[in-house]
């Protein structure tokens, strides 16, 4: 399984507009779409000097083109501080179409989530602000008490 050129996306997932899908004309889908982060205003669905003007960004050598999902353990490894989860689509019976996904990894360990160490959505308690998407191991490891707990009993005069 791999990327390859612009596939128009179903209309039920395009009216959702949750999904950048930039409109190439060659085979480095997966390049445009790791990108498309980077790139702002109204021509995001475009893929041109908007796009190209960013490929320094990252390191996408020994990357084929279009990239099978194998390859993306070696984008992975060329950019430490990456995790690329990809996603599919399948169309149920309702003809409308669900997202599932293909590949996830944790972001510090690159680990591939099991059942066994399951994915976590990091964040901030007290503001609830999202972090990173990171295995239960990984999650655990980053919490930080900033108080200890003290339990007073039987107090007296």
């Amino acid at each position: 399984m791999g990327g390859s050129s612009y596939i128009a996306l179903p209309d039920d997932m395009k009216n959702k507009k949750a999904i950048i899908n930039p409109q190439n004309s060659d085979q480095q889908c997966f390049k445009w779409a790791i990108l498309a982060r980077h790139v702002s205003g109204n021509a995001k669905n475009q893929v041109a000097e908007n796009y190209t003007s960013l490929e320094d960004k990252y390191n996408f050598s020994d990357i084929t083109f279009p990239t099978p999902v194998r390859e993306i353990k070696t984008f992975e490894k060329n950019n430490p501080k990456i995790s690329v989860n990809v996603y599919g689509l399948k169309k149920e019976k309702n003809k409308k179409h669900i997202v599932y996904a293909i590949k996830m990894t944790c972001n510090f360990c690159k680990c591939i989530f099991s059942d066994k160490n399951q994915k976590d959505p990091d964040h901030c308690h007290p503001s609830d602000k999202s972090g990173q998407t990171l295995c239960n191991n990984c999650n655990m490891k980053l919490q930080k008490c900033n108080f200890v707990p003290c339990f007073l009993h039987n107090l007296s005069n």
